[in-house]
Order: C-alpha cells, then sequence, then structure tokens
C-alpha cells in the first residue's frame, strides 16, 4: 500500500534524506525535489546576481512585457529579504512599473510595503520618502483609511532625529501640495 505524498515527504524530511537514491525510490518526481529543495543548504547572497536580475527586470519592462517584468522585480525583492538585504530598488521599480500602468492603488500598496522594508530594515529617510508617496497616491485611489494610517506614520516619523533637515523640508512641500 502506497504511503500518502504527505506522510512520505515528512518521514523524508524528517530523516534527512537527500540523496538521488533515496529520493529515486519515492514514486511521485514532485516528492523528490520538495525534498532535495528542503535538504538544500540555503543559497549566498550575490549581488552581481542581483543586479543582473533587476537589469534583466528592466530589460523586460522596455520590452513591453510588463507582466514577466512585475514577477522579476518581486521574485528579487522576496530573494532579497531572505537573505537578510532591503530590497530597495527592486521594490521602487516595481512601484513605477504599476505607476506607469496607471494603478495607483497597487503603487501605493507597493510603497507602503517598502516602508514596512525599510522600517525592519532600519532606513527611516527610505520609510519617509515611501510613505510620503504611498499616503498620496492612497488619497489619489480614494482610499482615505489607508492614506490616513500612512500620513499618522510618517507624521511620527518626522519628529525622528534620524531625518534630515532637507527630506523634512520635502515632505511638508509636498504634503501642502496635495
Amino acid at each position: 500500500m502506497k504511503a500518502p505524498a504527505r506522510t512520505t515527504l515528512a518521514v523524508l524530511l524528517s530523516l534527512g534524506v537527500s540523496s538521488n537514491l533515496a529520493l529515486a525510490q519515492t514514486s511521485a518526481p514532485r516528492l523528490a525535489l520538495a525534498a532535495s529543495y528542503a535538504a538544500a543548504p540555503l543559497s549566498t547572497y550575490d549581488p552581481a546576481v542581483v543586479r543582473a536580475r533587476l537589469a534583466h527586470a528592466d530589460e523586460l519592462s522596455m520590452e513591453g512585457r510588463l507582466s514577466a517584468a512585475r514577477r522579476e522585480f518581486a521574485a528579487v525583492a522576496e530573494m532579497q529579504r531572505s537573505h537578510n538585504v532591503l530590497p530597495a530598488e527592486a521594490m521602487w521599480k516595481l512601484a513605477e512599473l504599476y505607476h506607469s500602468e496607471g494603478s495607483a492603488q497597487r503603487t501605493a500598496a507597493t510603497l507602503h510595503e517598502l516602508a514596512m522594508d525599510a522600517e525592519r530594515f532600519g532606513d527611516p529617510e527610505l520609510q519617509a520618502k515611501a510613505l510620503l508617496e504611498a499616503t498620496i497616491l492612497y488619497r489619489n485611489a480614494r482610499m482615505p483609511e489607508k492614506a490616513i494610517s500612512c500620513a499618522k506614520r510618517l507624521d511620527l516619523l518626522m519628529a525622528s532625529p534620524h531625518i534630515s533637515d532637507e527630506l523634512r523640508a520635502a515632505v511638508g512641500s509636498r504634503i501642502r501640495r496635495t
């Protein structure tokens, strides 16, 4: 009698099985693949790979392959997060792509996510810039609750000694104009 796939995978993973022989003995190729990925060591972070993938995503965008470009920017951002690297460039470019498509709501959500990343990674200036843009875009998308939430966080952040006077002035100017 065949063991259910979930049980077989759980047994393989609990035993730490990763040899090709043991994996070949499983009846489901997907199980073997899942087990080999689970048992594989985490890859190292390579900034050159990130730069190449960002350049590739830019090329996809220029070719008009926007869905593929969005997926690549999002994948790079996720990879960077998984290696405890702030995905600033990937997220800004993803937001710019949404903005170029006229999607204020998705642009705002992406920038809001970037603001949370910046907070997590301790970059208050980037957090403030992302919150400012998200606030304006949420307001333009007629999402007042989210706009107010971002604006409140931005207001608290403006009191921080870690925010430059130049950024504080720029934020004040942008808020007054909108």
